[in-house]
C-alpha cells in the first residue's frame, strides 16, 4: 500500500508540473485582458510598416524605456467593438514561443481611435 501511495503521489506531482504549465498560460492570458495601460504611456519613435489591418510602430515605454513594437489596430469598419481578426493575431502569437515571432507583452488602449 505505501508504495502505491508513492507512485500515485510522484504521478500527482508530474501531473501537477503540467497544471502549472498551463496555468502559467493561462496567468498571461488573463493578464493580457485585466490590465490594459494607456497609449500616451508609449512613445512613439518612427512608423516601421503598415498592414491590411493596421500600422505598426516602434516605440520605447516611458516606464521601462524598453524598444519596441506597437501595433496600431485600424478600427475604421468596426461597428461592433474590437476587430475579430485582431484577437485571432493576439491568441495566434500568445501560443508561439519562437525567436522569430514577436513576443506579445500586453495590450493598451486609446481614448479614441485617432491614438
Amino acid at each position: 500500500m505505501a508504495e502505491e501511495g508513492s507512485d500515485a503521489g510522484g504521478s500527482s506531482d508530474e501531473e501537477g508540473e503540467g497544471e502549472e504549465d498551463r496555468h502559467v498560460e493561462r496567468t498571461r492570458v488573463i493578464n493580457m485582458l485585466e490590465c490594459c495601460r494607456q497609449i500616451d504611456e508609449f512613445e512613439r519613435l518612427n512608423r516601421i510598416d503598415e498592414g491590411a489591418y493596421g500600422v505598426v510602430y516602434r516605440a520605447r515605454d516611458k516606464l521601462s524605456g524598453d524598444v519596441l513594437a506597437l501595433k496600431k489596430v485600424k478600427m475604421e469598419k468596426e461597428r461592433e467593438g474590437f476587430p475579430l481578426t485582431s484577437i485571432r493575431e493576439i491568441n495566434v502569437l500568445l501560443s508561439f514561443n519562437h525567436p522569430n515571432i514577436v513576443d506579445v507583452r500586453e495590450v493598451a488602449v486609446g481614448k479614441n481611435l485617432d491614438q
